[in-house]
């Protein structure tokens, strides 16, 4: 029963126990205000609240036992995880912000190696056989991203793309659909809702060809588009990301 799980505490002493309580730990109280326990908000699951109490046990009850300040309370605190969480999850994503367009090969070449979020990389001596696409890679969501940079004729940056590790073409709408989510779900608790969603949810299968990559969704992040999607190459279909100062007029394929 949740009432044994409760402590009554006197309203004269709430004010001294608070005092005693750790930095994180507060007393979450009934609707009465007449019975209080001590502990850390941990989380929110489904319908009930998890705390962590100052002996390091968690206590799960429905969240409904709770005042309304203090049911109020802890979903602003799973909000602000869950936020917090998403933030955490695409902060590779910032490696966008590393580059300018318009750079050269060469001065990309000397950024690559000062970046500290990169990850990988390549020796000297192969650098110019295998170039900077796909040596270096960051993570997000859990998945490893690989980095591509694209230049055009006069050798300048246009476009950078991150492609996650590949998945066989039977496993589209199964478990790269599931990557697609997560990371959809992490941008969108990050940049809120995208302003435009080109194919109606995740891309098909049957839109998608070798070498090229369906944009599914754009959100502009400051003065450069970010497009989500997915694509196929060399056989294997991945989540792509696109960065580029550039807006695409929505087609069949990109």
């Amino acid at each position: 029963m949740i009432s044994q799980k409760y402590l009554s505490i006197p309203s004269c002493l709430i004010a001294s126990v608070l005092f005693t309580c750790s930095a994180s730990a507060r007393l979450w109280k009934n609707p009465e205000g007449t019975r209080a326990i001590e502990g850390e908000f941990a989380s929110i699951d489904g319908k009930d609240i998890v705390l962590k109490t100052p002996t390091g046990k968690e206590l799960r009850f429905a969240l409904s036992f709770l005042s309304k300040a203090d049911q109020e309370l802890a979903q602003k605190l799973a909000s602000d995880a869950a936020a917090k969480k998403a933030l955490e999850s695409t902060e590779g994503i910032n490696i966008f912000t590393k580059f300018e367009f318009g750079e050269n090969q060469k001065a990309i070449e000397a950024k690559v190696k000062t970046i500290k979020e990169l990850k990988g990389g390549v020796a000297e001596a192969l650098r110019g056989r295998v170039g900077l696409s796909g040596a270096y890679f960051v993570e997000l969501d859990g998945m490893r991203y690989d980095l591509h940079f694209n230049f055009d004729q006069n050798d300048r940056l246009t476009e950078l793309s991150l492609q996650s590790d590949p998945f066989d073409p039977g496993d589209y709408d199964t478990s790269l659909k599931a990557a697609w989510n997560r990371l959809r779900s992490s941008f969108v608790s990050r940049y809120g809702e995208p302003p435009e969603n080109r194919q109606n949810g995740f891309p098909k299968r049957s839109v998608i060809t070798e070498g090229a990559a369906m944009s599914s969704d754009l959100w502009q992040v400051g003065d450069r588009h970010l497009y989500l999607g997915t694509g196929m190459i060399e056989g294997k279909v991945s989540c792509v990301l696109r960065c580029s100062n550039k807006t695409y007029v929505p087609e069949d394929s990109e």
